[in-house]
């Protein structure tokens, strides 16, 4: 049996979905098994604390990264 990923675990998941892979908000929230208001108020609060999703997303694109692939290659 596998055990659930803690919150903490679920939040970074949903950073990298967002931000590095440039899933959209619905999208990230049923990948993790969260709703869309618990995942946007994540994202709410981590601006507030000085990370801010948007702009980290907006970075990674203008760098030109592509968007990180999971799972095998």
């Amino acid at each position: 049996m596998s055990k659930k990923p803690s919150k903490a675990d679920q939040k970074r998941l949903a950073r990298r979905l967002f931000v590095l892979d440039r899933q959209a908000i619905p999208t990230v929230a049923f990948s993790i098994g969260v709703s869309e208001s618990t995942l946007r108020r994540w994202k709410k609060d981590a601006a507030t604390g000085g990370d801010n999703w948007d702009a980290a997303r907006s970075a990674n694109a203008l760098a030109g990264d592509q968007p990180h692939l999971s799972g095998p290659v």
